[in-house]
């Protein structure tokens, strides 16, 4: 792993850089839950073979408040803080003090870099108060939207929240996709400040986990169990694949990789709409083998999410030779043109997903696709390069001179 970076480490200077995020893997618990907390883990390991690079994240019960892990330096700040998509609004705010106190008292670094909505402010404050350049990793924005995500208290904080964020002059924002990047210029972000790198595939961890056979009939879907991600609209779906196809459904073994706030609804759910023989809850698996070996088994992947930043799931599964059927909205449409694979439904109502899926599997199977473009390798060495330029910059300018970054070309969102 990062070949990329190693081929240049003697032309290159060593910086601090401090990644703020809010869950973080440990070596007591190598689980990862999200693209979020992917690229954090990948991106501050693939900097520290050249770089000194230290992490804040939240802390939880059982795990230690400092750990070393591939040259990172790992720091726990706050109160206990569980692994959670919704609520948990009190220990969120305290991670985010904790965060903004402990690191005004870590020195100095050439970049403060926050890597999701709780960890912006904290970077941002950092960042001015040591002389860091201040880059926040952007995955999605939801300014006008988190009422409607979120509900009034938790939607009404988040919106406030954001705005304070977007109001911030950052020194440079990286968003994970021109989707992103459409967004961010929506809410008057100047184009030159932000550049689009998106999230990666450890090629080479899927490569080297264990082979298994594929199952022709098993159907997979790898996600957190919240609203946004839709995980009843798969269940729903398979109702009517067994309506119209009733020999092709009762081959099915679904199985469904995650946890979240939506499990028990979903179980009831599967028990009510005779789905349990049938649909197995897998819950969150130990480690990042052990999903892409379920991802190796399947026969298609099913991503129905609505909400995405970029949905690097599909490419990992292209990675693992598995096809994606993916609900349509623009994120997902500029992951399937970068890998020339997987195939696009509907996301209006189960139907559409039914039909492609009969489709798949009876006349006109979905492509997999190429993910080489999307290697971590490829993606560290762009943030590396990045880091880089802002860090040279002169202090007296917030941007980093046009065509000095490495950056997708905007195309609109």
């Amino acid at each position: 792993m990062a070949k990329a970076l190693d081929n240049h480490r003697n032309l290159r200077d060593c910086m601090r850089v401090l990644i703020i995020t809010e869950y973080f893997p440990s070596l007591m618990e190598p689980a990862i839950t999200g693209g979020v907390e992917a690229r954090a883990w990948f991106v501050s390991r693939l900097l520290a073979r050249n770089h000194a690079v230290v992490v804040l994240t939240s802390w939880r019960r059982g795990l230690p408040r400092s750990e070393g892990i591939d040259r990172v330096r790992v720091l726990r700040v706050g109160p206990h803080h569980p692994y959670s998509n919704d609520n948990q609004v009190m220990s969120r705010f305290a991670f985010a003090a904790a965060a903004a106190a402990k690191g005004r008292t870590l020195g100095r670094f050439e970049v403060v870099d926050g890597q999701n909505f709780i960890a912006y402010l904290p970077a941002y404050f950092i960042a001015r108060r040591t002389g860091a350049r201040a880059v926040a990793t952007y995955h999605e924005v939801w300014r006008g939207d988190w009422l409607e995500n979120k509900g009034w208290l938790v939607g009404g904080l988040g919106e406030l929240w954001e705005r304070l964020v977007l109001t911030r002059p950052w020194d440079h924002l990286v968003a994970v996709s021109r989707f992103t990047r459409g967004r961010l210029m929506a809410h008057r972000i100047p184009a030159e400040r932000i550049s689009v790198i998106h999230n990666g595939v450890d090629l080479e961890l899927i490569r080297t986990s264990a082979s298994c056979r594929k199952n022709q009939h098993t159907l997979c879907m790898v996600s957190r169990l919240v609203e946004g991600k839709r995980p009843e609209l798969l269940l729903e779906a398979l109702v009517l694949v067994g309506r119209l196809q009733p020999d092709l459904m009762a081959s099915f073994e679904v199985k469904i990789c995650g946890d979240g706030p939506l499990m028990e609804r979903c179980l009831e759910l599967s028990r009510r709409l005779g789905l349990a023989h049938q649909v197995r809850f897998l819950g969150r698996m130990e480690s990042l083998q052990d999903v892409y070996r379920l991802m190796k088994e399947s026969a298609l992947l099913i991503h129905p999410s609505k909400v995405e930043g970029f949905g690097i799931v599909v490419a990992e599964a292209a990675a693992c030779g598995t096809p994606a059927l993916v609900a349509d909205i623009p994120p997902s449409r500029e992951v399937l043109e970068m890998i020339g694979g997987g195939r696009l439904f509907r996301p209006d109502t189960a139907e559409r997903l039914a039909e492609e899926i009969i489709r798949h599997f009876t006349c006109d199977p979905v492509p997999v696709g190429h993910p080489e473009a999307l290697h971590w390798d490829v993606i560290g060495a762009r943030i590396e390069a990045l880091y880089q330029r802002l860090a040279s910059a002169e202090a007296s300018s917030a941007t980093v001179p046009t065509g000095s970054i490495p950056t997708e070309p905007f195309s609109g969102g």
